[in-house]
């Protein structure tokens, strides 16, 4: 399989499509999620940020957040994306582009990118992005792993020491640091709040 392939990050916060082939990035084009919109929505998005492409890819990628399996997808966060429960996200996508459509979780996704081409290359390893949500993905052995119900490494859905306050990701992750920034005085976002960490 070679050639270059379209990828679609749909986010929470941000619809990410790229031009990538054998891991480089040819092209990217960005733009704000419409939490609102819906799946058809997003989908026309996607279609048009990747118009300038058309003809160029033969395949399609996308990471999705929230939970797949078999090509359906359902939120795990109503308050990250409300996806209604199994959508047939994949075969949507199929039919929108025209191109064949692989669908997975966007963190298990990056898990395995930076296990065949970033800092974990070619290592077990296991991957945490703190975002919209909290995400995670497990590379061991060569294999990433999915898990019975698709979620191998999702810290973001346990439930920590207190599990009468829900998910860790309603309480760390990057909604959250910027909600808890506001509450403190400050006028930023969680990479505002990164930044001056550092």
């Amino acid at each position: 399989m070679n050639g270059p392939v379209l990828a679609i990050d749909q986010g929470g916060t941000k619809l990410l499509c790229a031009l990538v082939e054998e891991g480089n990035v040819l092209d990217q084009a960005t733009m704000p999620t419409d939490r609102n919109a819906g799946p058809e929505a997003w989908l026309d998005a996607a279609a048009g940020l990747a118009a300038p492409w058309q003809g160029r890819y033969d395949r399609v990628g996308i990471a999705v957040t929230g939970r797949v399996s078999s090509g359906l997808w359902s939120a795990l966060n109503i308050g990250t994306l409300a996806i209604p429960a199994e959508t047939p996200y994949a075969a949507m996508a199929e039919a929108r582009l025209r191109r064949p459509v692989t669908l997975a979780n966007d963190a298990q996704a990056a898990a395995w990118g930076e296990h065949l081409h970033g800092a974990g290359a070619g290592q077990d390893m296991i991957y945490l992005t703190i975002s919209t949500g909290i995400g995670g993905g497990i590379v061991t052995g060569g294999r990433l792993l999915s898990g019975r119900g698709g979620l191998a490494g999702h810290a973001g859905q346990m439930k920590g020491l207190s599990p009468e306050k829900g998910p860790l990701e309603d309480r760390m992750s990057g909604r959250w640091i910027a909600r808890a920034a506001r509450e403190a005085g400050h006028d930023t976002d969680a990479r505002g709040v990164f930044s001056a960490a550092r």
